[in-house]
């Protein structure tokens, strides 16, 4: 909306599944694989862990956590504090939806409800985008259990 002044209410590209990323069976799609990283950085405890991970990284192509964790648990984890993530943004902009559905906000212009409406489409195609990843983050998690 910031970049173009305008929202489509029902945008049929607002779904993870049109990012390009590997799952652990090597095929499919789902989120960034950089958000993917920053979260297995995260389940490190220890300098090993990261020492263990930045070597795992040099053996490929130089990019920390860029390929799953060895350590099923832990790269469950990892995406299990994602899906948490998501859940938390969905319930703000769920907040927030809710908030500007019932302003009641007498003798306003056209102005304003347009954009107001604008304000909650966007909300919504978050949503959607986060339900998505939820999705995928949750089938990735699964199928990581049922390989161990």
């Amino acid at each position: 909306m910031l970049d173009y002044g305008f929202t489509v209410p029902h945008n049929i590209y607002d779904q993870v599944n049109n990012f390009e990323v590997k799952t652990s069976c090597r095929k499919g799609r789902g989120i960034p694989q950089a958000l993917r990283a920053f979260a297995r950085v995260t389940t490190v405890l220890t300098c090993d862990e990261l020492t263990t991970m930045a070597n795992e990284a040099t053996q490929s192509d130089g990019r920390l956590a860029r390929w799953p964790l060895k350590d099923t648990f832990r790269e469950i984890q990892a995406h299990n504090i994602l899906l948490s993530e998501f859940v938390q943004m969905m319930k703000c902009r769920d907040a927030k939806i809710e908030e500007l559905e019932s302003s009641n906000v007498p003798y306003c212009s056209s102005q304003f409800w347009c954009r107001r409406q604008m304000a909650i489409d966007l909300f919504r195609g978050e949503i959607r985008v986060l339900k998505s990843a939820s999705a995928w983050v949750t089938n990735y998690c699964q199928s990581l259990s049922a390989l161990s």
